[in-house]
């Protein structure tokens, strides 16, 4: 059965996808590093929710069709690394560090700190 053999992979490749996928959304955008993932994970949920009825003809095509194939590698490797506490450490506080500097509000909020500090650091002079 060498179409047996294909499908059945292809069933194992489309769950470990989903696996990856459902495991990111849970666990990695529910840690404190804020990532929407909405669609994505609406759309996972609805696969994992109909799972049974998916078509046969079309599993090797949903992920390839909803992600790029770097991102479906990196929500592998993700998935190998979700038993590492210091990876789990390394990416709250890089995650956080990479939203905070790409949020305008969050740079905004920095800079009126900084020029707070910095009124009160210098002198006020008066009537010159």
């Amino acid at each position: 059965g060498g179409a047996l053999d294909r499908l059945v992979k292809e069933v194992e490749d489309f769950d470990a996808k989903l696996e990856h996928a459902k495991f990111f959304v849970s666990f990695y955008c529910n840690c404190g590093v804020r990532i929407d993932v909405s669609r994505l994970s609406r759309t996972v949920s609805e696969w994992a929710a109909s799972y049974d009825s998916l078509q046969l003809s079309r599993i090797r095509t949903l992920f390839t069709s909803l992600l790029p194939p770097e991102t479906l590698k990196a929500f592998r490797w993700l998935y190998s690394t979700r038993t590492s506490a210091l990876f789990l450490r390394l990416w709250t506080e890089v995650g956080k560090g990479l939203v905070r500097s790409s949020d305008p509000r969050g740079d905004r909020k920095q800079q009126q700190r900084s020029q707070a500090r910095s009124q009160q650091a210098s002198p006020q002079r008066g009537g010159d």
